[in-house]
């Protein structure tokens, strides 16, 4: 087998194993907003969220006392510490959905 054909069979290899890859994983991409937003809450932008979750994102990134709480505290901890009271709707289903 020459070089040529050589490389162009590992080529057309690495291509499908790209593809595959990509293929595997598009289900993260799809929740990949909703994932950086319950995990890391105070940096994500408000006008990359769902327009039904940026208000009561905007009202949570004000809060500070809710901030010193995500700053201080692990994530499973700083989810237990807020009042399912205050939030209604996308961001109720996105954080309190377990």
């Amino acid at each position: 087998m020459t070089n040529s054909k050589f490389n162009a069979v590992h080529l057309e290899k690495i291509d499908n194993l790209i593809s595959a890859f990509k293929d595997r994983f598009i289900d993260f991409q799809k929740v990949k907003m909703l994932l950086d937003l319950f995990s890391n809450t105070f940096a994500i932008l408000p006008e990359n969220t769902p327009e039904s979750a940026q208000l009561e994102l905007i009202d949570m990134q004000n809060d500070e006392n809710l901030r010193n709480k995500f700053n201080e505290n692990s994530l499973l901890n700083f989810y237990s510490c807020i009042d399912r009271n205050n939030y209604t709707g996308q961001q109720k289903k996105i954080f309190f959905a377990a």
